[in-house]
């Protein structure tokens, strides 16, 4: 395998291995947002609706996170299969993977956008 081939593939990899960790971690946030959530309407049922509300968000988010995990492994598998046949990111691969970038970029974008709204929300409560 040539060089440049080669550095493209890693470059992918990583890049795979980044927005895993990245959805995992996520999965993981999502989980404690959601307890935390349920602890602050415990203390306070007069936030029911707007708890719901961020519940509805969170949701969104865990199923959005999960379809984006599936896509990244089944991506990375076709690069895998790629380079078994001895044919590096070809023309598809590289497609589903400008597509997989979009959409990661969306999802970053709009989750941190979440949680800073979720941070305001928490922090607004008057158990902080």
């Amino acid at each position: 395998m040539e060089t440049k081939k080669f550095k493209l593939l890693i470059d992918v990899h990583v890049q795979h291995l980044i927005w895993k960790n990245e959805l995992e971690l996520a999965q993981m946030e999502l989980g404690f947002w959601e307890k935390l959530l349920t602890t602050l309407e415990e203390q306070e049922p007069s936030i029911h609706d707007e708890v719901i509300k961020e519940v509805s968000q969170l949701n969104h988010f865990q199923r959005l996170s999960q379809v984006l995990l599936n896509e990244v492994q089944e991506v990375d598998k076709r690069v895998a299969e790629g380079v078994q046949r001895n044919q590096v990111l070809d023309q598809q691969v590289r497609a589903n993977h400008k597509y997989l970038r979009e959409q990661m970029d969306a999802f970053h974008s709009n989750y941190q956008s979440f949680k800073d709204n979720i941070r305001q929300f928490v922090v607004a409560q008057p158990q902080f």
